[in-house]
């Protein structure tokens, strides 16, 4: 009897907001966020084979809309462990994935500051991951055809998918 074998792998994207919430999830993936574990799925590690992010707010310390939006109500300690626990620069480890980040420079609602931190902390973990900082864009113009320089990131995407082999070509 032959079998046939295939190789499944799973990534997260999220923009802006939903940058926050992939990275988190990469960052923490083997985390189990003081929840019981309830059937076998419970007991895998859930770390995505890669992580795209699109204008992604990333740091509490940066984001003070997000920081009041998830933060509100805690204090002192509590407080600052969340803080670095939810600033995806600082859980940056060598383990992670490798990343495809896109912003645009003059981003006036999340800060581009946001992929620099990342991108720097990225580098210092060697972590692989290609990041595309364009100096005019759109926050939250999902594709971006109607943007002439930050349009061309969905085939930057599809093309460092192909490269890294999370697609192959078909015949």
């Amino acid at each position: 009897m032959t079998f046939s074998y295939f190789v499944c792998q799973v990534g997260v994207f999220g923009y802006s907001a939903g940058g926050h919430l992939a990275t988190t999830i990469t960052t923490h993936s083997e985390s189990d966020f003081g929840l019981t574990s309830h059937d076998a799925i419970d007991e895998t590690n859930g770390q995505p084979d890669f992580l795209g992010l699109g204008y992604p707010v990333i740091s509490m310390a940066l984001s003070s809309n997000s920081r009041k939006h998830l933060l509100n109500g805690y204090a002192g300690t509590d407080l600052e462990n969340l803080k670095k626990s939810l600033s995806g620069e600082q859980n940056v480890t060598p383990q992670m994935p490798p990343v495809f980040l896109f912003t645009s420079l003059d981003d006036e609602v999340i800060s581009p500051q946001n992929s620099v931190l990342f991108q720097r902390a990225l580098e210092a973990a060697k972590v692989p991951a290609e990041v595309h900082l364009f100096q005019h864009g759109k926050h939250g113009a999902g594709l971006a055809t109607d943007h002439p320089e930050e349009k061309v990131w969905p085939e930057l995407f599809h093309q460092w998918l192909l490269r890294n082999y999370f697609l192959s070509k078909q015949k």
